[in-house]
């Protein structure tokens, strides 16, 4: 469909409503102020709205033009083909924006009830070969933390969905701790005005005294330098899904909830959905870490 339609009909107008003043200034009476106010609105009439109808379709192609070019460009066009992508992700209600799938047109079309088999055989038989490895080797975590985390990924492996799930929502502030510690070392800083930013943009509330854990890890986007969007997203969800007081009923939760895991609240999280979200919910928080200690790198 067109978005600029033909502007001979709005000219036919502009015509139109020239007659129109030619016709009131015959007929108005003859006072000579009157007579001077028509003559007066008749001359900026012609002067200036024929001129503007004249030069519209010029004005109007330009626009066209640079709207295609805009589009054309290849870089624009992987730009809004990501944005695409990560609001399909945003419906699935799985962690999923730092993964990278052969086939993402394929997932972003998946159903809801497509998506935990379709991500169980993507986790067996593509992403479980090398994730210890990768945790193990992440830079800003903790040596220390490194075995929890690899209890919880060998739980998984023999169908102990409880276990994993109750020790990665415990590591999730660890992991958060980590990051922050690396940045101070660094002296990753963020302004006073950032700090605000940040609170209104996430919806951070905490009426407690210092940073909340959330807040700290919000704050780590102003020092990612790369896929700025994705990291925007995972955090997102950690905040919506896994943080933030749930709109469902406790039980009713698909999604591990850090809070209500940990203070016995949610019970429903021994099953292997939930596990394996929880996977990938620290598994994004370890790449994350990766990519801030990249950016230190870049300097």
């Amino acid at each position: 469909m067109d978005l600029f339609p033909d502007i001979s009909a709005i000219t036919s107008q502009f015509k139109d409503l020239t007659k129109g003043f030619s016709a009131m200034q015959k007929s108005i009476v003859d006072f000579p102020a009157v007579k001077q106010l028509s003559e007066t609105i008749a001359s900026i009439h012609k002067s200036y709205v024929f001129d503007f109808a004249e030069k519209l379709q010029d004005i109007t192609a330009n626009f066209k033009n640079t709207i295609k070019s805009f589009v054309d460009n290849e870089s624009i066009r992987t730009v809004l083909s990501n944005i695409r992508y990560l609001n399909s992700l945003d419906r699935s209600e799985w962690p999923l924006f730092h993964l990278r799938f052969q086939d993402p047109d394929h997932v972003s079309s998946l159903k809801e009830d497509d998506y935990f088999p379709y991500m169980l055989s993507f986790y067996k038989n593509e992403y479980k070969k090398g994730l210890i490895e990768y945790w193990k080797n992440a830079h800003i975590i903790k040596d220390s933390r490194k075995p929890i985390l690899e209890e919880a990924l060998t739980l998984f492996d023999n169908h102990f969905y409880y276990g994993t799930c109750s020790i990665l929502m415990c590591q999730l502030y660890g992991i958060t701790g980590d990051i922050d510690c690396f940045s101070k070392e660094h002296a990753l800083k963020i302004t006073e005005e950032q700090e605000k930013e940040i609170k209104e943009l996430y919806g951070i509330i905490d009426p407690r005294k210092g940073k909340s854990e959330k807040e700290l890890l919000f704050q780590k986007l102003i020092h990612v330098h790369e896929n700025f969007l994705w990291w925007d997203k995972t955090l997102q969800y950690i905040n919506n899904f896994v943080l933030k007081n749930p709109q469902k009923p406790i039980n009713e939760l698909t999604v591990p909830h850090r809070n209500k895991i940990c203070h016995g609240e949610q019970l429903n999280f021994g099953t292997q959905e939930h596990a394996l979200k929880a996977i990938f919910i620290i598994d994004s928080l370890i790449k994350f870490s990766n990519a801030i200690y990249s950016s230190t790198r870049d300097k």
